[in-house]
């Protein structure tokens, strides 16, 4: 993940932002224009909305969560599968909610305090730092799992000749 949108659905607002890149965005902007492609989607062609655009070499996805008023957008590199981010969006959904006790009537006034979210970038740092530490598990961990393997089937192998 590259970049995270926390969106108040009803007004467009960025209620929280977060880059690991070092790409210049400006949040409220882009808050904007992609709640617009939303809000298009759902409106105009009669759909639930976005799942997921390829844009500006970016796998964008979203994660829609009506009860609340919130729609969660991520942003990956180009080969980002758009399920994961989901996925990972639902995770920080929940994480966000519970983290601030929110309920819908907290995002039904228009005005929003969106200094008391600025906290949860600690909790979306050590998110994003576990799913690096699995990625690298994954993409070296075959390799390294096969070495085991290979080795525990040559010990087994061993082991079977001498006691033979």
């Amino acid at each position: 993940m590259l970049h995270l949108w926390i969106i108040n659905k009803q007004s467009s607002t960025s209620l929280f932002f977060r880059s690991w890149t070092n790409i210049t965005l400006d949040p409220d902007l882009i808050s904007g224009l992609l709640s617009a492609l939303n809000n298009f989607s759902e409106i105009e062609l009669k759909e639930e909305g976005i799942v997921a655009i390829d844009m500006g070499n970016l796998k964008w996805a979203y994660s829609h969560h009506p009860e609340m008023h919130l729609l969660l957008i991520a942003s990956g590199d180009k080969d980002s599968d758009p399920l994961i981010l989901k996925s990972r969006l639902d995770v920080i959904y929940k994480m966000f909610v519970s983290t601030f006790d929110l309920t819908s009537s907290d995002f039904e006034n228009p005005i929003i305090k969106i200094t008391k979210f600025k906290s949860f970038a600690e909790t979306v740092d050590m998110l994003q730092e576990q799913w690096k530490q699995a990625e690298l598990i994954i993409s070296g961990g075959m390799a390294a799992m096969f070495d085991i393997l290979e080795c525990f089937n040559a010990f087994s192998t061993i082991s079977c000749i001498s006691s033979g």
